[in-house]
């Protein structure tokens, strides 16, 4: 019997690609990186700032100093991603209705996030989805990124459930991998950037518009 259900942040609940670009722009251009492949980025969401960073710098830079510019980088980052995020963020239709469904109904709702705590913190409080969970897993809570499952191991663990009774939903192609890797049930929402057609080729448990309709599901396996 399902139990709980366990939500990626950015592109699922929360649109935040375009401040998470926008941010590792400012970020980049402030320590000298004008030119980035920001479809590599697009296609690494999900992992963490730290790791788009890493990635966004060394497919741009090739300097001695590597290290020491992308630890300049990463301190411009943090310093700009809450203002790009209360100018770009916003929750995705329809998801406070869903969350509050599903919250009435006894379900146990967590975060799991490749953000870092403090970034998930801002973006849970600013958007007003705090209350709807009783767990929040960050990328600095563990030692490996998705698609390694230890994230999502250590979130079912916080709820005192089995893998068998939840359900996870993200956007991303790291996020089907890790559900699968965890042997957890996946719904994979198509409200973030990445394609369709190759998130749909990783073959996830449920391909779904967005959370309302992810929500559907959910009430209606709940009653059978």
């Amino acid at each position: 019997m399902l139990k709980a259900i366990i939500y990626d942040i950015g592109g699922t609940l929360v649109k935040t690609d375009t401040a998470v670009i926008a941010s590792l722009e400012y970020a980049l251009k402030e320590n000298g990186i004008f030119v980035f492949n920001k479809e590599k980025i697009i296609n690494s969401l999900g992992k963490s700032s730290l790791y788009n960073i890493t990635l966004a710098v060394k497919s741009s830079y090739n300097g001695d100093d590597v290290d020491s510019v992308i630890e300049r980088v990463r301190k411009s980052y943090k310093k700009i991603f809450p203002q790009k995020m209360f100018t770009h963020g916003k929750i995705f239709p329809d998801v406070i209705e869903s969350l509050s469904k599903l919250k009435k109904l006894g379900i146990k709702q967590a975060i799991l996030t490749g953000f870092l705590n403090k970034e998930a913190e801002l973006i849970l409080t600013t958007l007003n989805l705090k209350s709807y969970f009783s767990v929040l897993v960050t990328v600095d809570q563990v030692h490996n990124l998705r698609p390694h499952p230890e994230a999502l191991n250590l979130a079912i663990k916080k709820l005192g459930c089995l893998e068998n009774e939840c359900i996870y939903i993200g956007d991303t192609i790291a996020d089907i991998q890790m559900a699968k890797n965890a042997h957890v049930k996946m719904i994979c929402v198509q409200t973030g950037v990445q394609n369709n057609y190759l998130l749909k080729k990783k073959k996830p448990d449920y391909f779904l518009q967005g959370i309302p309709q992810a929500t559907d599901l959910i009430i209606k396996q709940l009653s059978i």
